[in-house]
């Protein structure tokens, strides 16, 4: 049985964190055809500023990280960013374990909001099977996104 433990993560982590979120978002690139998006270029000194500024959670089995989600709250509303399980661990629910921790670090948020690609039909159905429903659509480059929000 696999057992899975999940907390903060901590600084000494971002590394591993930033060489999961590469392997996560692959899929996301290949589907856009576009590998210059933020999550594949991103440097360890930006990953570091959203540690500073947010909180990154991390699930494990044992001491492989296998799931990550970072989120930070402005004016009542926390923006979740780059939710990823390892591809090998996907399928097993931690993507919405990750959505409830977030969840739970911010018990006073009025709102969550994220995006994702208009494109990336099973990350949309999870978000909305959490409740999240779209506001808002957007260009960038090659990717059309969609805007989601979950009122609390």
């Amino acid at each position: 049985m696999i057992h899975f433990v999940f907390g903060k993560a901590q600084r000494e982590e971002l590394g591993a964190i930033l060489d999961l979120q590469k392997r996560a978002f692959r899929e996301t690139a290949e589907r856009n055809h576009d590998f210059t998006i933020q999550p594949l270029t991103q440097t360890l000194e930006e990953l570091e500023a959203e540690f500073e500024r947010g909180i990154i959670l991390a699930g494990r089995e044992g001491p492989t990280l296998v799931a990550s989600v970072r989120g930070y709250s402005d004016e009542g509303t926390v923006y979740v960013q780059k939710l990823m399980v390892d591809p090998a661990y996907q399928n097993k629910g931690l993507g919405k374990r990750m959505l409830a921790l977030l969840e739970d670090a911010f018990p006073d948020a009025a709102r969550f909001e994220l995006f994702t690609s208009v494109n990336d039909h099973k990350n949309r159905h999870i978000y909305e099977g959490f409740g999240f429903v779209p506001f808002r659509y957007e260009s960038k480059g090659n990717v059309d996104f969609v805007y989601m929000e979950k009122v609390m």
